[in-house]
């Protein structure tokens, strides 16, 4: 006995689980999955480095990851809108990538927030020391 059942068309009989298949292959990878093949997991457009490389993942990580929500917060757009979640994966393991968000940091918030975008997790602010700048600004 089929674990779904099987669905009369004009051309032939599908299961629900072939028309749920095809169409969620219809739509762009960055809306239809939080997960991808390989086993990463999360928004690409907020993944770290470390993150699209399917690393472990630490405070590092959403260090990085507060940082993109911070450029986009500061600067008024979304950063990774017009790229695909393949392009962005491949795009933030590029340095030169990176540096280009720095870039949109406005410039009175630059020497705080420059650092969460570090490629290298240890070269990253700690939490505690993002929650002692986030008093100081206030």
């Amino acid at each position: 006995m089929p674990l779904l059942p099987r669905v009369k068309t004009k051309r032939k009989s599908h299961s629900y689980f072939f028309r749920i298949r095809n169409k969620v292959r219809s739509v762009p990878l960055i809306e239809s999955s939080r997960t991808i093949s390989n086993g990463i997991s999360g928004t690409p457009a907020y993944m770290s480095p470390e993150q699209t490389r399917g690393a472990r993942l630490s405070e590092a990580s959403d260090i990085f990851s507060l940082g993109l929500i911070f450029v986009e917060m500061l600067s008024g757009e979304s950063l990774m809108r017009d790229m695909t979640a393949l392009e962005i994966i491949s795009a933030l393991w590029r340095a030169d990538f990176v540096e280009s968000l720095t870039e949109k940091i406005p410039h009175e918030f630059r020497s705080d927030l420059i650092d969460l975008l570090a490629m290298a997790p240890d070269k990253r602010p700690t939490a505690k020391e993002m929650s002692r700048r986030m008093m100081e600004l206030s």
